[in-house]
């Protein structure tokens, strides 16, 4: 489950090829799957999730509605 925002989509996720440069990037769940792009990165790599000191918009939730802890990962 999620509170996303107003259009639908997550907050806080970040992406980078393999470059590790990350940019914002966009993130709505599809069927039981998170998907992460942005126009700016062809091949992404990695991705991020509330990886900062203080995230301010974290809206990736659990059916429970607990808040996701803060992730990163390669693929």
């Amino acid at each position: 489950m999620r509170k996303n925002n107003e259009q639908g989509f997550l907050d806080e996720f970040e992406i980078a090829s393999h470059d590790k440069i990350f940019v914002n990037a966009k993130a709505k769940i599809v069927e039981d799957k998170v998907v992460v792009w942005s126009d700016k990165i062809e091949t992404p790599k990695f991705v991020k999730y509330a990886w900062k000191d203080n995230p301010i918009k974290v809206n990736l939730c659990n059916k429970e509605g607990l808040p996701a802890s803060p992730f990163r990962k390669n693929y």
